[in-house]
């Protein structure tokens, strides 16, 4: 089962050590044969808000998140505030495009 792990994090400010920490948990976080895909990215325009999103592909997702995830939601509470959630992707049927989509969350090209 894929499930998706979303970290927010508000800052004051652009910091250079919540993006030192961020690299440096990348490192750490690429080691873990069952996460996917770790994607990171800026609030416009000041760039004080920043998601980090991890895919994983395990079991049913925990309610609070991955061990992973909960330790970098501890270590980014010195950085400003931050919000953590878990989704899963959810099965629905498709007839508007003549076919069933398995994944809510799968991607659908445009024709």
């Amino acid at each position: 089962m894929r499930w998706l792990e979303v970290i927010r994090v508000r800052t004051l400010y652009a910091s250079a050590s919540v993006l030192s920490y961020l690299t440096a948990a990348g490192e750490t976080l690429t080691a873990i044969p069952e996460l996917k895909r770790v994607e990171i990215y800026a609030g416009l325009p000041a760039n004080t808000d920043i998601a980090i999103h991890l895919l994983w592909e395990k079991g049913a997702p925990p309610p609070y998140g991955s061990e992973p995830g909960q330790r970098m939601v501890s270590d980014l509470r010195k950085f400003g505030l931050v919000d953590h959630t878990t989704w899963r992707r959810r099965e629905v049927p498709d007839t508007t495009l003549g076919r069933d989509v398995k994944e809510a969350g799968m991607h659908i090209d445009k024709p």
